[in-house]
């Protein structure tokens, strides 16, 4: 297939992981989204997402690298760069947290990357060696990273509804907050488990061993760098390819265990789907790639029909856009309209296309659309 461009590449590590953000995303795996890269055959799947900051929609691509580890990370970030030449490419998925620092389930974005495995053997002054940490260590740009704090600060306002947004895209993904008894550790507590999207910033430690001692991660918080939560195993590859390649990168996880031997597989769900729906929030909402030039022009009252529509339907548009995918796919069920007589395309297309299903149904003010729109996310009313 043709190598097609993309303004985001998203790159995961575990089908856990893939399957939580292309149902956030909205991406469908069909034969004609797919494509593979031309060295390591690597598939990706291709979408679009509307962004409410730049009123358009970025192209996005999404991969799943398939097994854990820097060198594979570092090889599949270059070979994404010269694939798709991206603007921003984002790493997802899960990580260990620091316990009684962090909670499962809870979100973090990168304020910067710490490998914490560089060191240096040193000569002690009786004769001894001793191994003397030297991390790499990569910050995320600064564009991003002011796009980053902007949307936390809003998530912390209490007088802001993106919680409920938040809520509502992690239901609809199927997700569930746990409680304790779905653990198998009897160390957990219910305030180590999250009961709604909890979001943080900070540094993430990232190396080569799978963490299954707490200590670590303490000591790499106590010893290289203070602000360190989660430990994981992909994001100093991924952030080193990037920065050699010039391109502005982000890494989101999810705490899915506290790197101790306790660790399973339990809330590796609910870290996959807490991380997918925050990324897909957060490229809605609060993502600004710039002066990315404009793939589709302002949609007027008159690309509805051919024939002049009142105000009411653009409302009901510009609702549509603010869905998050997977809500969008939510009204479209809800409402009854089967997904082939929809046109493929990006979803301020695809929305176009339902009001003009939906206007041969009910009278123009749609008041059967809106009603399903404000049920599948209730925080629109606002």
């Amino acid at each position: 297939m043709e190598t097609r461009k993309a303004d985001i590449v998203v790159l995961t590590v575990i089908p856990q992981e893939l399957a939580a953000v292309k149902a956030a995303l909205g991406i469908r795996d069909l034969p004609d989204n797919r494509s593979r890269t031309q060295d390591s055959k690597t598939i990706y799947l291709h979408g679009k997402l509307y962004s409410e900051p730049t009123k358009r929609s970025y192209s996005l691509a999404l991969g799943c690298i398939g097994s854990a580890g820097n060198y594979d990370s570092s090889q599949a970030t270059t070979e994404a760069i010269q694939t798709y030449d991206p603007k921003l490419l984002v790493l997802v998925g899960i990580a260990a947290g620091i316990q009684d620092k962090a909670k499962l389930g809870e979100v973090v974005f990168s304020e910067r990357v710490v490998g914490y495995e560089s060191a240096a053997w040193k000569q002690l002054a009786d004769g001894t060696q001793a191994v003397q940490p030297r991390p790499n260590m990569f910050s995320v740009p600064n564009g991003i990273q002011q796009d980053v704090t902007f949307y936390v600060a809003t998530h912390k306002d209490r007088y802001n509804n993106i919680q409920q947004r938040l809520t509502s895209g992690f239901l609809h993904l199927g997700g569930e907050f746990p409680t304790v008894s779905a653990a198998e550790s009897s160390s957990l507590q219910k305030k180590d488990i999250i009961s709604s999207i909890e979001i943080d910033v900070c540094a993430i430690a990232s190396g080569e061993k799978l963490l299954k001692d707490p200590s670590v991660l303490e000591d790499i918080k106590d010893q290289q760098h203070g602000r360190v939560k989660v430990g994981e195993m992909e994001a100093i590859g991924f952030a080193t390819a990037c920065q050699k390649m010039r391109r502005d990168w982000l890494v989101i996880r999810g705490v899915s265990d506290f790197g101790d031997s306790y660790k399973s597989d339990v809330f590796h769900p609910l870290a996959s789907e807490t991380a997918a729906t925050v990324l897909a929030d957060f490229m809605q909402h609060g993502l600004d790639l710039g002066d990315l030039p404009m793939e589709e022009p302002p949609v007027d009252v008159q690309d509805l029909d051919s024939v002049p529509m009142e105000e009411p339907p653009v409302d009901v548009l510009n609702l549509l856009n603010r869905l998050v995918p997977s809500q969008f796919d939510m009204v479209i069920f809800k409402y009854d309209v089967e997904l082939a007589h929809l046109i493929s395309g990006t979803q301020n297309q695809r929305s176009i296309d339902l009001i003009r299903h939906a206007r041969q149904r009910e009278d123009a003010s749609l008041p059967q659309l809106l009603k399903v729109i404000y049920t599948v996310a209730p925080h629109l009313k606002n």
